[in-house]
């Protein structure tokens, strides 16, 4: 697997991908296919794909290096028929047969659709495939169905990995802000029927994910490091306050679920970060350490919620930390 890129054309374009609401990829393969209402067909290169044009590095000479292209496969629905929100984009490395190691990404809530292109094309030129998901959110929708949707996309990858060559062994997930929060409840609940009932896929009773990135995240709902702002948008999203509704704040908590058989973790926060504390990331990594759960803790000076994804040190910390566990 190639470990070289340019971190600064990657930063460039992840933070173009989170910018807002509608993304605003440069790219020509912005414009998307209908929404599919059932289960995938197998690859036909020539029909399915939306190919993004390669990007060109100056290389210390006057030589330029043309990477080859990326496969796109566009608007799947891993809910049938189901909300327009329920719909992941694959995209495919550009070389090697697989099967690959895949990465579920799960952008951040604000109630619209985002597509983490930037982070997906880059995670392919290393020989990942990538699956950046959309679910129902809030304030459009309110607990558990982001969760639901989460752990639909991954039984969705499962039950496709065949067809798409992902290596069902080495599925991770990676998440900002209430991404995280969702990546973070794929890897500590042990039985989740609880949020399958809706979904047409199954997940395996073991090993469906074998590794977390957070880019901040909330793990505790009940913890006394939530804010106000926290307080109030959880009321809303969980629908009533902590003392009307404790089992559900509790249940909607990845910390509630720990108990040792968790995957490694590593957990992103910035120092600055004002939206959600990194008391929130510190308290989260000393229980996976009181679990003796594998993880890693990197805390950014002067990064506040935002600035956290475009950061260097944290790019290159997260793909250093894949393909640690890619190589196990």
């Amino acid at each position: 697997m190639h470990t070289r890129f340019t971190l600064a054309v990657f930063s460039l374009i992840l933070l173009a991908s989170l910018a807002g609401c509608a993304p605003e990829p440069a790219t020509p393969e912005a414009a998307t296919a209908p929404i599919q209402t059932e289960t995938p067909r197998p690859i036909i290169p020539t029909a399915t794909y939306t190919l993004i044009p390669p990007t060109e590095t100056p290389e210390p000479t006057a030589t330029r290096t043309v990477l080859p292209t990326v496969q796109s496969i566009r608007n799947i629905a891993y809910v049938p028929d189901g909300a327009n929100q329920q719909v992941l984009n694959l995209y495919l490395p550009p070389e090697g047969e697989g099967p690959f190691p895949t990465v579920l990404l799960i952008h951040g809530g604000g109630g619209c659709m985002l597509d983490l292109a930037g982070l997906a094309t880059q995670l392919t030129r290393q020989g990942y495939a990538a699956a950046s998901m959309n679910f129902r959110d809030f304030p459009g929708y309110t607990y558990p169905a982001a969760v639901e949707d989460a752990f639909c996309s991954l039984a969705w990858l499962h039950a496709n990995a065949a067809t798409y060559q992902l290596d069902s062994g080495r599925f991770y997930a990676l998440g900002h802000s209430m991404g995280g929060t969702l990546a973070a409840m794929l890897a500590a609940v042990d039985d989740p029927a609880i949020f399958m009932s809706n979904c047409p896929h199954t997940l395996p009773e073991a090993n469906r994910i074998h590794g977390v990135v957070t880019y901040t995240g909330i793990f505790d709902y009940t913890s006394p490091s939530m804010t106000n702002a926290l307080i109030s948008y959880a009321g809303r999203y969980l629908g009533g306050t902590k003392a009307a509704v404790p089992e559900t704040w509790s249940q909607a908590s990845p910390m509630t679920w720990l108990d040792g058989s968790e995957p490694p973790f590593l957990l992103i926060h910035g120092e600055a970060d004002d939206n959600i504390p990194p008391e929130q990331s510190q308290a989260f990594a000393a229980a996976l350490q009181a679990t003796g759960v594998q993880n890693e803790l990197l805390l950014i000076p002067e990064a506040d919620h935002f600035d956290i994804i475009g950061s260097q040190v944290t790019l290159e910390a997260a793909l250093e930390f894949l393909t640690a566990l890619v190589g196990q």
